[in-house]
């Protein structure tokens, strides 16, 4: 008799969780045919980890997460329906809710792969950064002002849209310094090596060669000695008619040259001109690293 009741209970447990899994499984199941929306499909996407899409690399995987996509989505949506009440572009793209769910999985997309190129190279966000960032919009307040009617707080508007711009701008800056950009700085360099070689008395025809930006390099503007700072500096070690090693500007690469040194009330003016070459922007390393990998939509 003992064992026969046992064995019920046994059986029932089993069933209990047997039809516990399925129940969860079709729960997965609705949320990825978009059955099962809004909180619940949040829940269940936090609750198993769930992916909305995946990036498959030759050693490992790279994954973008389903509650990211589902917040990032509440956000931008969020976000274009009170821009909608004042601007009728906004509103237009407010009613596509596939155009939305494509913006944040492409953003999204980028994300997993600038996170995984900070991880793998130690650049992380400081706060100095984000502080920077709000300085040059203008301020804190400024800006908690402006975002006040969108009906988002700083903590979402730090979270979603500025961490995401300074980490692309820091993994961006990450492959200019480390040469990662072959054709600019390959070309630039054979700039620098032809100048070197004719001692720079062939400026005119270099320029002509290598210089991708007319406006620069067709041009002259003059600097006091206080402005020869930054990306400026390297004239200080230039004389007259000579040219500055190669210098990252943002946007790529430049080769400044001293047309003149003029001295007027002890005070030294330079005027100065370049060849600049435009870099690859992020959009084109994250192209290349596409190419390299496979990439599976899930959601």
């Amino acid at each position: 008799m003992y064992k026969l009741i046992y064995s019920k209970k046994v059986i029932i447990i089993t069933a209990a969780v047997v039809l516990f899994i399925f129940s969860q499984w079709l729960a997965v199941k609705l949320v990825y045919n978009h059955k099962i929306n809004g909180a619940p499909a949040k829940f269940l996407a936090s609750l198993y980890n769930l992916k909305a899409g995946v990036i498959e690399e030759e050693e490992d995987n790279v994954y973008v997460y389903l509650k990211d996509f589902f917040e990032n989505y509440e956000f931008a949506n969020r976000l274009l329906t009170a821009q909608a009440a004042t601007n009728e572009q906004f509103a237009n793209l407010q009613q596509d809710k596939n155009e939305i769910s494509e913006l944040v999985w492409s953003k999204l997309l980028k994300q997993a792969w600038l996170k995984k190129v900070a991880i793998a190279n130690d650049i992380a966000i400081k706060e100095e950064d984000v502080n920077y960032y709000m300085e040059a919009m203008g301020g804190q307040e400024k800006v908690a002002e402006a975002i006040k009617s969108q009906g988002i707080s700083m903590e979402e508007y730090r979270y979603f849209l500025i961490e995401p711009d300074l980490l692309e701008a820091l993994v961006y800056n990450y492959f200019l310094a480390n040469f990662e950009d072959e054709r600019g700085v390959s070309k630039i360099q054979e700039a620098y090596m032809f100048l070197e070689s004719e001692s720079g008395a062939n400026w005119e025809e270099v320029v002509t060669k290598y210089g991708e930006d007319e406006i620069l390099s067709g041009s002259t503007f003059w600097l006091s000695e206080e402005e020869l700072v930054d990306v400026y500096e390297p004239i200080k070690e230039v004389g007259e008619d000579g040219f500055s090693k190669i210098v990252q500007v943002p946007g790529g690469y430049i080769i400044w040259h001293v047309n003149s040194i003029v001295e007027e009330d002890d005070k030294k003016m330079w005027e100065m001109s370049g060849i600049f070459v435009y870099a690859q922007g992020i959009d084109d390393f994250f192209d290349t690293y596409l190419n390299s990998v496979e990439v599976t939509r899930k959601y």
